[in-house]
């Protein structure tokens, strides 16, 4: 039931951001690959006029290796952004930011099934479908 409602939530943003102009759905994946480039236009989409340096350092602020790090020495006041078991890695928020990295987890019929349901409910045009191409349909960062 947890994936019908992400899906249902990522199917009303690109629903909304088709019908605005000016809209944009920003993805992991374009994060990943061009950090600073993608947070320029999320500033820019928004109408905040940010110097590069801030967006620098909000970058490096965010690298997956300083968050994890931060996380493991309890920088965040939220208990949800505190690790569950502070020797387990997976019961961490902040994991691989690997791509795709819930391959790794779990078994050959349980992605199967995953694509699947998500080829039966996400909506054409972000490249998460099967159908559409891409090597790993279900871009869910772990």
């Amino acid at each position: 039931r947890r994936l019908e409602k992400l899906v249902g939530l990522i199917n009303a943003f690109k629903a909304l951001t088709d019908d605005v102009p000016q809209g944009h759905l920003f993805q992991y994946e374009a994060i990943q690959a061009e950090p600073e480039a993608e947070i320029a236009r999320l500033a820019e989409a928004i109408g905040c006029d940010l110097p590069h340096l801030h967006i620098r350092a909000a970058v490096e602020f965010a690298r997956i290796d300083n968050l994890r790090k931060r996380e493991a020495e309890y920088f965040y006041r939220s208990d949800i952004l505190r690790p569950a078991e502070p020797g387990t890695p997976n019961s961490f928020k902040v994991r691989r930011g690997k791509i795709g990295g819930f391959r790794d987890e779990l078994s050959a019929d349980e992605i199967a099934e995953l694509d699947r349901r998500i080829d039966a409910l996400l909506v054409p045009g972000l490249g998460y479908r099967s159908d559409e191409g891409n090597a790993e349909p279900a871009a869910v960062a772990s």
